[in-house]
């Protein structure tokens, strides 16, 4: 139990930029004119995880790996899958994420994957393996597949 609660201080202010990338995205609020306690950023959380239309709780599940039973009870997004390298603070807002598949070795901050997307790696003739990288604000339209560096 003192594992979880060190890991979720360690991710709390991913998370936050997290919840504050989702709620400018989904209303026309700026990210700069949020100023919110970190109660009413829980109060958010709980809302983002409760909705099942969105993708956060993918990335809630991302962040915080040693959750296994909320998994369970709030399962992820179906067919969206998140296999990333490292994922920027409100780095990425999936829209209808249905059929996904983001295998990138880095994601900035803003950027915005939608429906039917493939992100993958590719091995090199030299063995190596290389996944994209993505700088910031990038959108990433549906049925777009991505591979290699």
């Amino acid at each position: 139990m003192i594992g979880i609660i060190k890991d979720f201080k360690e991710i709390w202010p991913l998370l936050k930029g997290d919840i504050r990338r989702y709620i400018t995205y989904r209303t026309d609020i700026k990210e700069e004119d949020i100023h919110t306690s970190d109660i009413q950023y829980v109060w958010w959380l709980m809302i983002l995880m409760r909705n099942n239309k969105n993708s956060f709780r993918s990335i809630f599940y991302y962040r915080f790996k040693r959750i296994r039973v909320l998994k369970w009870l709030l399962p992820p997004t179906a067919n969206y899958v998140l296999d990333c390298g490292f994922i920027e603070c409100g780095g990425i807002v999936s829209h209808h994420p249905f059929s996904s598949y983001i295998n990138a070795e880095y994601i900035g901050h803003g950027c915005i994957f939608r429906n039917n997307t493939t992100v993958g790696n590719k091995m090199m003739k030299n063995g190596l393996i290389e996944r994209p990288r993505f700088k910031d604000n990038v959108d990433v339209g549906p049925n777009s597949v991505i591979i290699g560096g």
